[in-house]
């Protein structure tokens, strides 16, 4: 229907903006947007480093407009202009990338850092409070705005990513959980470890499911509201899809909702 891609596949969605709906997708180093037509136009930023892994994008979007992230370059968005390409987020430090970018009420998350002083994989940062219709202004917290990081380091392992879940946004490790709940204040968010011992085997393992999340883990398919969870997957289905597994490809692993 929309042609030959103009690039090999690594991340897709769709967007409807200004009444034109958009299918987004990005390879190992560009990003386009096709439409109706087919009409595919290239959105890459200049700059934009090659991302070869599979399963390194994540995308979403924040007050209607698209958010891109590779886990190499800094995270972008998409103005929702033709004449436009991606551009990294207003704000966003000098230098940083992020391994998961996520949306939640009206801030962005970013998880697993690397920054100018190091590398920290327990350590998320979220942006200011954003206005209806536009992208964040800061990541840098001041008296003035609510952006701000916490580090999550009292359990082993970096962090995966992130889906919202009832009120606050759980946060995934490979074995632990942990939910950020807006609480205004100093604190602006508090982190709280949930209750599970699990979590998610790669990124874009996490998927909505009649307001609980559906997990791929390090062993099983669970369903979990942050209490208690259960295995949706028998031993059979177990054994096909683990025994395909290696150390060197897991990574490569993702969820996608079908509703």
């Amino acid at each position: 229907v929309y042609g030959a891609l103009s690039t090999n596949l690594r991340s897709l969605m769709n967007v409807r903006i200004g009444g034109t709906n958009y299918w987004l997708y990005n390879g190992p180093t560009s990003m386009y947007a096709v439409q109706p037509g087919p009409t595919h136009t290239d959105l890459s930023p200049g700059g934009l480093s090659s991302v070869t892994a599979l399963n390194r994008w994540t995308v979403g979007t924040f007050n209607g407009l698209p958010i891109a992230n590779n886990g190499v370059n800094a995270p972008m968005y998409w103005d929702g202009n033709l004449a436009n390409n991606f551009a990294t987020l207003t704000g966003w430090p000098v230098g940083a990338s992020c391994v998961s970018l996520r949306a939640f009420r009206n801030f962005l998350f970013a998880l697993n850092l690397s920054e100018a002083g190091g590398t920290y994989p327990d350590r998320v940062r979220w942006s200011s409070a954003a206005a209806a219709g536009s992208i964040p202004a800061t990541w840098t917290a001041a008296a003035t705005n609510e952006a701000g990081d916490a580090s999550l380091s009292d359990t082993a392992g970096g962090l995966i990513d992130a889906a919202p879940l009832g009120a606050g946004l759980a946060i995934y490790k490979a074995r632990f959980a942990y939910l950020a709940e807006y609480v205004r204040g100093n604190q602006i968010f508090a982190m709280r470890r949930l209750p599970i011992e699990i979590g998610v085997l790669a990124v874009n393992c996490v998927a909505d499911f009649k307001g609980r999340h559906f997990l791929l883990t390090e062993s099983d398919m669970v369903v979990t509201d942050g209490v208690t969870f259960e295995s949706v997957a028998n031993d059979r289905v177990r054994r096909l899809l683990f025994n395909q597994l290696d150390q060197a490809n897991y990574g490569a692993c993702f969820v996608a909702q079908n509703r």
